[in-house]
């Protein structure tokens, strides 16, 4: 994540420990701690290569899911 501002979009990247890949579960959302803002799918979609992006924790279903 290069960018904290609402609709970045998210990168699959070789995990580094670094702060910016850090992701915590906040009542079934992913929050991201360096942002405080939700993994989000901006289109509703479940298809495998759905661009995923950061927005602002709204609540809405497009920002829940379920963890392993």
């Amino acid at each position: 994540m290069s960018s904290a501002a609402n609709n970045a979009p998210v990168q699959l990247y070789t995990c580094t420990g670094g702060a910016n890949q850090q992701w915590k579960p906040v009542h079934g959302t992913l929050v991201s701690p360096v942002s405080r803002k939700c993994l989000d799918d901006p289109r509703f979609s479940t298809a495998n290569g759905t661009q995923l992006i950061i927005y602002t924790c709204n609540g809405g279903r497009n920002q829940q899911g379920k963890l392993p």
